[in-house]
């Protein structure tokens, strides 16, 4: 698709910027994210919603106002560290650093792995992916997989695979709205059928899958697996929990994740809190999870957010001001 143009004079300021999604078609996806989101999209194939996407031939587009139709990978070059900030900006130059997704999995997901940096970046690959989700619904056969229950050999992994036991291999945990798990490079794992996600990821889309149930897709064929991709990025010994512990406080940011990818933190919000994406040298993403949510920067732009809304705040605002609606809000904040 070819870049939208634009004009010198276009975007002076960095504004605010809210993109549309990219629904993408899967076999085990459903309509959770659409009624979800209170949308009058009718499909029950709905996967995943690619909210904020810079993976080549998959960017997203700014949905509204004076940037609308650029992509991240245009707005870097127009911006540059102005939307992502100094260091973000020195290191990945015109490459957005992070993925952020919902994920509907009405039916199970395969069991796959992702390579890290090293191992993605012998194979061509820019970096490997970190991930974490963040448990927006859930039904009560909801599960997370994630992690071995002991440590394996790759015989076994291989044998595992082979007699379909590899389910049984990992630890698995009832998932609930408001659980979250952090899932690094190399960490065996699966989301269960009938839960609702929102994932913050590296962007890449290198996933190497390892069982899928057998299942086949509409052609009737089995769908790929990489067995010798996955047995060279998984780590063996990861017996770790993947689930975080936290306590949430009302109008206080409250640490979910902190890593060397990126840092979420959840913010129930009952008044008004103020973030300064200039102070972190970084932009912040906001993923309204519940109710609703104005924000306001610090050069007067004002935008009111609802649930599955998501904005990416620019490094270069000073502050922006986030006020609860009518009752509360319950927002993902994302920054590097």
């Amino acid at each position: 698709m070819t870049e939208t143009p634009f004009h010198s004079s276009d975007c002076d300021a960095v504004p605010i910027l809210r993109f549309a999604p990219i629904l993408v078609s899967k076999i085990w996806g459903g309509d959770k994210i659409a009624r979800w989101k209170g949308s009058d999209v009718s499909r029950n194939d709905i996967g995943e919603s690619w909210e904020i996407s810079g993976v080549k031939g998959h960017e997203t587009r700014v949905k509204d106002g004076p940037c609308e139709g650029m992509t991240p990978t245009l707005l870097l070059k127009r911006y540059g560290e102005r939307l992502v900030g100094r260091r973000i900006y020195g290191r990945w130059s015109d490459e957005f650093p992070l993925l952020i997704k919902y994920i509907d999995a009405e039916k199970d997901l395969s069991v796959q792995v992702h390579p890290d940096d090293r191992m993605a970046q012998s194979l061509g690959e820019r970096n490997g992916k970190t991930e974490m989700w963040y448990v927006v619904a859930a039904e009560e056969r909801s599960r997370i997989h994630c992690g071995f229950v002991r440590p394996v050999s790759e015989s076994e992994y291989r044998a595992s695979i082979a007699d379909d036991r590899i389910v049984r291999m990992m630890q698995s945990h009832k998932a609930k709205a408001g659980d979250c798990f952090f899932i690094p490079a190399g960490r065996i794992h699966a989301i269960g059928g009938g839960t609702l996600v929102a994932e913050i990821q590296q962007t890449s889309d290198a996933t190497y899958r390892i069982y899928d149930y057998n299942r086949r897709d509409s052609a009737g064929h089995k769908r790929e697996l990489h067995t010798d991709l996955a047995a060279r990025a998984l780590r063996w010994d990861d017996t770790a929990d993947s689930r975080v512990a936290y306590t949430a406080r009302d109008n206080e940011p409250t640490l979910l994740v902190r890593s060397d990818k990126f840092v979420t933190s959840l913010l129930s919000l009952t008044s008004s809190v103020t973030l300064s994406p200039a102070g972190l040298d970084s932009f912040i993403i906001l993923m309204c999870i519940d109710g609703e949510a104005t924000v306001t920067t610090s050069g007067a732009e004002s935008l009111t957010i609802k649930r599955g809304d998501t904005v990416l705040l620019p490094a270069a605002t000073p502050s922006a001001t986030l006020a609860a609606g009518s009752e509360s809000a319950k927002l993902l904040v994302i920054h590097m």
